[in-house]
């Protein structure tokens, strides 16, 4: 039997982009792989369970991932409009000496 790869909380998060709060909320709802305790103090998810959850979800979105990561790849790596420029401001964050 292999060992199963382990996942620790910030692996999960880059994974999955979602918050310490609602990863256990959804645990607790059922809708998230339960974590696994590692150590006293320490526990990780597996990661077969982790990439299961992700291809449901986008199974769940009929694709729409595809549709997005497309846009991204199109618009330069964006998937929203450009942020504008601004001049910057030296004075911002200097304290007034008195």
């Amino acid at each position: 039997m292999s060992a199963e790869r382990m996942l620790s909380w910030p692996a999960v998060h880059s994974r999955t982009g979602l918050g310490r709060t609602t990863v256990f909320r959804e645990i607790k709802a059922g809708r998230f792989p339960a974590s696994v305790k590692i150590s006293k103090g320490r526990v990780g998810w597996r990661e077969s369970d982790i990439d299961a959850w992700i291809e449901a979800r986008e199974a769940e979105q009929g694709g729409r991932g595809q549709d997005r990561d497309r846009a991204r790849d199109e618009n330069g790596g964006m998937n929203h409009a450009p942020s504008v420029q601004t001049k910057p401001q030296p004075w911002r964050g200097l304290r007034r000496v008195v």
